[in-house]
C-alpha cells in the first residue's frame, strides 16, 4: 500500500473517531437534558398535585364554613332589612325637614 494511500486511510480513521466521539458527547450532553428536564416536570408535577390537594381542603373547609354561618347571615340580612324598614319613616321625616 501506498504512504499516501496509508495517510488518507489514517486520516478517514482519525476523523470518523473524532466524529463518532463528538457524537457520543452530544448524545450524553442531550441524555442529561432530557433527564433534568424529566426530573425538573416530575417535581413540578408534584408540587401541582399539592396544591391541588391544598385547594381541595380549603374548599371543603370553606363550604363547611358556609353551611355553618348561612344561617347566621340569613338572620342578620333579615335584621338590616327590619332596620332599614323602622328608619325609613325617620330617614324621610329629616329629609322631608331639610328640603
Amino acid at each position: 500500500m501506498k504512504t499516501s494511500t496509508k495517510v488518507k486511510l489514517l486520516g478517514l480513521v482519525i476523523s470518523t473517531g473524532v466524529a463518532a466521539y463528538y457524537s457520543r458527547h452530544q448524545l450524553l450532553y442531550k441524555l442529561q437534558q432530557t433527564k433534568e428536564r424529566s426530573t425538573e416536570l416530575k417535581d413540578n408535577l408534584t408540587a401541582v398535585i399539592e396544591k391541588t390537594e391544598d385547594v381541595s381542603a380549603n374548599l371543603k373547609r370553606l363550604m363547611h364554613d358556609v353551611d355553618k354561618y348561612s344561617p347566621i347571615l340569613d338572620e342578620l340580612a333579615d335584621e338590616i332589612s327590619e332596620f332599614q324598614f323602622l328608619i325609613k319613616p325617620h330617614l324621610d321625616k329629616l329629609e322631608k325637614e331639610h328640603s
